[in-house]
């Protein structure tokens, strides 16, 4: 895998600007580590500019430390060429604070990206998204009808839109990543996550216990591939039509992902435990592949098999929990 020679002309001979929002996050650090080493120590620190919530630091593998601002102070930069943007308050908050809150902070952070890119047209936008902008039939959710029922996924549907509108209005390069599930390093809550989970209890217990009693399926992607994707986006000539597509990649049920686990830390794929009930019906939470891989296959990334996710997975946890 490779970056276009078009884009590392572009950000390594010109002044380009970039800035990362949610910057602390998956997307964020797994962003400014690719930037770190397209760019050199000296250009890194010129060019990238990272936001997060609050001022302060984030430091990557003891590689570097980059100074974050917060968000609100994005409107004062005069000067960018590429946003990527991953600034949201996650699903899993609504159920730790007030849902206005939550809504508030969410189309404030939406509204707060809008007003910077209406202030001074920039050249693309890579932005995340999410599966939860999808009802059970695929079919989209109503950022009104669906806001106190489905919060999380209604206003990334609202953020999707004013992102796209803008964009196009202005003739900036914009593509949306409908994220489904993705494996990769930087993984900030690892236990939050399943693959995260399993690698834990298999490091502690050479052992995993499914919790789930249904099937579980969910369609994974390596991060760094995703992120390598926005920037292939970025290098073409300017995309007029701004895009919005789902994720995908490798489709598993957890015993897959379970049994591979177990085999990369070389402990026997058949200790695992589960009470599994065929007749409960199954959790999907798969993205349409039709879209990415045409969008892939013109930029001709090839992303990674399923075996290298959980490797590099692992590789980063055991580095993360000093294993």
């Amino acid at each position: 895998m490779s970056v276009s020679s078009n884009f590392r002309s572009k950000i390594i001979n010109e002044n380009t600007i970039f800035a990362v929002t949610g910057a602390s996050g998956w997307f964020g650090r797994s962003t400014l580590n690719l930037l770190w080493e397209l760019l050199g120590e000296a250009n890194f620190y010129k060019r990238v500019y990272a936001f997060s919530s609050k001022d302060g630091a984030i430091t990557i593998e003891n590689k570097f430390t980059l100074p974050t601002q917060s968000l609100e102070k994005i409107v004062e930069l005069k000067s960018l060429d590429y946003l990527f943007h991953y600034a949201f308050l996650t699903r899993d908050r609504v159920e730790h604070m007030d849902i206005q809150s939550y809504i508030d902070i969410n189309t404030g952070i939406t509204d707060l990206i809008v007003k910077r890119l209406k202030q001074e047209a920039i050249k693309g936008v890579f932005a995340t998204s999410s599966g939860a902008v999808y009802n059970q039939d695929y079919t989209l959710v109503d950022c009104d009808r669906e806001l106190t029922k489905n919060p999380y996924g209604a206003l990334k549907r609202r953020e999707e839109i004013l992102l796209t509108e803008t964009c196009e209005s202005l003739e900036i390069s914009c593509l949306v990543l409908r994220v489904f599930s993705v494996m990769g390093a930087f993984m900030t809550k690892p236990t939050a996550y399943a693959v995260g989970d399993f690698v834990y209890q298999a490091l502690n217990s050479q052992h995993i216990n499914i919790l789930a009693e249904r099937p579980v399926w969910r369609s994974y992607t390596h991060i760094q591939d995703l992120v390598y994707l926005g920037i292939l986006y970025l290098s073409e000539p300017p995309q007029l039509t701004p895009m919005c597509v789902d994720t995908c990649g490798c489709i598993v049920e957890m015993d897959t992902l379970a049994r591979q686990v177990l085999s990369c830390l070389q402990i026997d794929p058949n200790s695992i435990s589960r009470n599994l009930n065929l007749l409960i019906e199954p959790s999907r939470y798969v993205g349409k592949s039709t879209e990415i891989d045409q969008l892939s296959s013109r930029l001709n990334l090839h992303f990674s098999p399923f075996t290298k996710q959980v490797l590099d997975t692992i590789t980063y946890l055991k580095m993360f929990w000093k294993v």
